[in-house]
């Protein structure tokens, strides 16, 4: 009840926001922990069903008699190049796993000229079949193959939700340290109280509406290459509004006798 008390107070930037300054960091750790669950939801409600449905149309695309695709010396051929690519699945010979890093699907898995990929949430992993240990498979060897990972994806994909958690959490620590200072810096001008310890944990507390903003973006499975700064120009806008609304440090008044 009161971690959702805090999440309210951080959301809407109630005027009591500054008042969070003085909790234990312990706390506000627990929060930054759970809002990163939180964030993550949308994530988990599409890959999961993005992945079952890629492993099914992959299957169905290969068995498809008019398909002829294998692997020789580590990289993928297809007879007639389809360059099948949908929602969940994509099958291309052309494309390499390194232009997939660099421009990956927002959600899918794929085979593609010298790897698999699997993308979440706009990252992708890629293996090498190199890595694999698939050198030169026929049609029938890569289906058994892909038959093999089915029953891997249950360890796989908590796996992938676990590394993805701790990517994205690692990830709102460093945010929130970095804004920390610039307040701390910032505050030395401003004339306002806050110590690196209250400027650490505001800084916690102003990733809360982009967070949900995002969150409800992600929903709708948007994704845009100017996320990033978009998101961090509204952090460091929450943030700056909430550290004006922190007390002005008053000054020592000087004696008046001689």
């Amino acid at each position: 009840m009161e971690m959702f008390r805090r999440f309210l107070m951080s959301t809407y930037l109630s005027k009591k926001v500054v008042m969070l300054r003085f909790e234990h960091p312990n706390k506000t750790i627990g929060y930054i922990l759970l809002l990163t669950a939180f964030s993550l939801l949308p994530a988990l409600l599409f890959m999961i069903p993005t992945i079952v449905s890629g492993y099914q149309n992959a299957i169905q695309y290969i068995t498809t008699p008019s398909t002829t695709v294998y692997l020789e010396d580590y990289t993928l051929y297809e007879e007639g190049k389809r360059n099948i690519s949908s929602s969940s699945f994509t099958l291309d010979s052309t494309t390499t796993t390194e232009e997939v890093s660099i421009t990956p699907p927002l959600y899918g898995i794929g085979l593609v000229k010298d790897g698999v990929f699997l993308a979440i949430k706009g990252q992708a992993q890629v293996y090498s079949y190199e890595l694999l240990g698939w050198n030169s498979l026929s049609k029938g060897d890569l289906l058994h193959h892909l038959k093999d990972i089915k029953n891997t994806l249950f360890v796989f994909i908590p796996l992938s939700v676990f590394l993805l958690f701790c990517l994205t959490a690692g990830l709102k620590f460093i945010q929130i340290t970095l804004f920390a200072v610039i307040g701390l810096y910032a505050s030395r001008f401003t004339k306002k109280t806050v110590t690196f310890k209250h400027a650490w944990v505001l800084s916690a507390y102003s990733i809360t509406p982009m967070t949900v903003l995002f969150m409800i973006i992600d929903l709708f499975s948007y994704s845009a290459s100017y996320s990033t700064s978009l998101y961090l120009a509204g952090v460091l806008f929450t943030y700056v509004f909430i550290l004006s609304r922190l007390p002005i440090k008053k000054e020592k008044g000087t004696s008046l006798n001689a």
